[in-house]
């Protein structure tokens, strides 16, 4: 499984656009840190910027004694189409890193899902 660098930057109201600087490369594209609820989602996949204000289904709850973390953010367009994190039976700690795994009991893991149709040129 290739390595998904996460950086997980959330809760603001500016994002990168086309209509940006085409200065804005990597994290620099990435909407800022804020802690103020304002949905949107930024990380880097392969170095790449992927970042949305749409779409975005989160939560974080105590289910039969285990802790299950969840966010799925679709974007409306470009590679990849959605980015899903998640956690199975983790509680989540503040200043840790998690190595993301399979999908099992006591694992961090992440989905990396691709769309393709007749639409993205170079496609038949």
């Amino acid at each position: 499984m290739k390595k998904l660098l996460f950086i997980f930057l959330a809760i603001t109201l500016n994002g990168c656009d086309k209509n940006d600087s085409p200065r804005c490369v990597g994290i620099d594209c990435l909407p800022p840190a804020t802690q103020t609820g304002a949905g949107t989602f930024g990380c880097l996949v392969n170095g790449v910027p992927f970042y949305t204000n749409v779409g975005i289904t989160c939560f974080y709850q105590l289910v039969g004694g285990e802790y299950y973390f969840a966010i799925g953010v679709p974007r409306e367009s470009g590679f990849p189409d959605t980015i899903a994190l998640g956690t199975d039976s983790l509680q989540i700690e503040d200043d840790q890193s998690y190595q993301l795994g399979e999908p099992l009991p006591g694992n961090a893991f992440a989905e990396v899902l691709f769309r393709f149709d007749q639409t993205i040129p170079g496609f038949i």
